[in-house]
């Protein structure tokens, strides 16, 4: 069984682009979930036909995109999520990864497999959550305005690593865990472990009841949650000095 065989198979949307990043196979699962028959994306280029934006609405998807430009200097591209329209005009989230399979000429890029699922409802939930989070939050805020100072220095858990204040300051926030380790510089894999660590060491099982933990203890305000991260400002290699430092961190708050 060749490549297009085996894709034409597959649970997953998929497209394959060629060299000139037009499109030059189509799927039945990709003309399920977008609903563009293959007769009418085919040839287009995959930029006109995908359009693509990030969460933030910035356009991703374009003549000169960051697959094509990983594909040219041979590096992966991490798992990501894409903002599109489908033919029915709905605007429904992907999460897409990409296969790359070499050039027979260095001044052509080499071919492109996209494969893609909808997550829109796994979107829209973290979305949800983190909005009840923020508006949790503002409320609490509030509501302890005319708290006792002292109460509201009260110590974290000292099992809490101060990266994992962070996280739990962010969470507080409402902030999803890509959004955490896009402040954090982190990779998504070790944002979703510190917040699991969180969650363990505070005995709780949900944002929603890590942040009624904050409240009740009144720590909304304590110097470690209130940090942030001049993410722009990270040296070159601060992602793998992070990764390290989460395996060996052992500077336990109140040490």
């Amino acid at each position: 069984m060749d490549l297009l065989e085996l894709l034409g198979t597959t649970a997953d949307g998929a497209f394959v682009s060629n060299g000139e990043h037009r499109i030059i196979f189509w799927n039945k699962q990709a003309e399920h979930i977008l609903g563009y028959p293959s007769s009418e994306v085919m040839s287009r280029p995959c930029n006109e036909v995908m359009c693509g934006r990030d969460r933030s609405g910035n356009l991703v998807c374009q003549s000169n995109c960051m697959e094509i430009g990983a594909a040219r200097r041979g590096d992966p591209i991490p798992t990501h999520d894409l903002l599109v329209r489908a033919a029915d005009g709905r605007v429904i989230w992907l999460n897409v990864s990409n296969l790359f399979i070499p050039s027979t000429s260095e001044a052509k890029p080499p071919t492109i497999v996209h494969l893609f699922r909808e997550v829109t409802v796994q979107r829209e939930r973290e979305l949800l959550v983190s909005q009840v989070l923020v508006s949790l939050r503002r409320l609490l805020s509030l509501e302890g305005e005319g708290a006792n100072a002292v109460a509201s220095a009260a110590a974290l858990p000292r099992e809490l690593t101060r990266r994992e204040a962070e996280v739990l300051g962010l969470l507080c926030e409402g902030t999803s865990a890509r959004g955490i380790a896009e402040r954090l510089v982190i990779s998504l894999p070790t944002a979703r472990k510190h917040i699991q660590n969180v969650l363990d060491k505070l005995g709780v099982h949900s944002r929603l009841e890590a942040l009624a933990y904050v409240s009740k203890h009144r720590l909304l305000d304590h110097p470690l949650l209130q940090r942030t991260v001049d993410v722009e400002r990270q040296p070159n290699g601060a992602r793998e000095r992070e990764e390290e430092l989460n395996e060996e961190e052992s500077n336990a708050i109140g040490r």
